[in-house]
């Protein structure tokens, strides 16, 4: 009841896709201009803040988007490692390598954390349409990125199916030429169906649509020019202090 309440006051029932899109985006630049370890130490501060609010308004599942986030920290434990000891073993040319490989490890975890924390909380479709309806996305562009947004779980399911017909028949439903063949024959059908479709109902530019899709609030502005503000002064902290 406090959270609604909350939201209603603010105007920030939810933050918008196009800010999270954005967000990753300046966070991921911010990141790679970063040499200090203390600057570091701010933008993972700052993530760990946009965590906190991203499962408070965004996430709807919050145990199983934790759970992620856990699991991909800790994929990247083997690659930490590898690049740790690379640095080591290959760049005896720097000056400090135990200090270059941390440097690259963090901000490796950084880029992570911070397509986690945003990336994963768009929902595409909505993004997309937004896109058609408020910034003017050509119809074209827009329907071909609709297409490929649904093929990832239109794949994932096909797949799944045909594992199961490949076990009943061969016994054996490991990824082999003979699936990953039958997967590119459904591709095929999938775009075929799908270009028919488009071609059928037709792309004209004075297109309406079902419903109008969440403009950007009060809120969602107030949230990104703070995150801007604060990359911005890490950013300068990082260089000329």
């Amino acid at each position: 009841m406090h959270n609604n309440l909350l939201c209603q006051y603010y105007k920030f029932n939810k933050i918008h896709d196009v800010i999270l899109f954005l967000l990753a985006i300046v966070y991921l630049l911010i990141i790679l201009q970063l040499d200090k370890i203390s600057s570091y130490n701010f933008i993972l501060l700052l993530l760990l803040c946009n965590l906190a609010i991203t499962i408070i308004f965004v996430v709807k599942n919050k145990l199983q988007y934790l759970k992620i986030l856990l699991l991909f920290m800790l994929s990247l434990l083997p690659v930490a490692i590898s690049i740790f000891f690379m640095v080591l073993l290959f760049n005896k040319n720097i000056q400090n390598e135990y200090l270059f490989s941390i440097l690259l490890i963090y901000r490796i975890y950084l880029i992570t954390i911070s397509s986690l924390v945003f990336i994963f909380c768009v929902d595409f479709e909505e993004l997309i349409y937004y896109c058609m309806q408020q910034l003017k996305l050509p119809l074209n562009i827009a329907y071909a990125l609709l297409i490929a947004v649904h093929a990832i779980n239109y794949f994932t399911k096909e797949l799944w199916r045909i594992k199961i017909a490949h076990l009943m028949r061969f016994h054996n439903n490991k990824f082999t030429l003979k699936i990953l063949k039958t997967l590119l024959v459904s591709a095929a059908v999938y775009a075929n169906n799908h270009a028919i479709s488009l071609s059928g109902r037709g792309i004209v530019k004075n297109k309406t649509f079902l419903r109008t899709h969440n403009v950007i609030t009060i809120g969602n502005i107030i949230f990104i020019i703070i995150n801007i503000l604060l990359l911005l002064f890490v950013w300068y902290y990082d260089k000329f202090i």
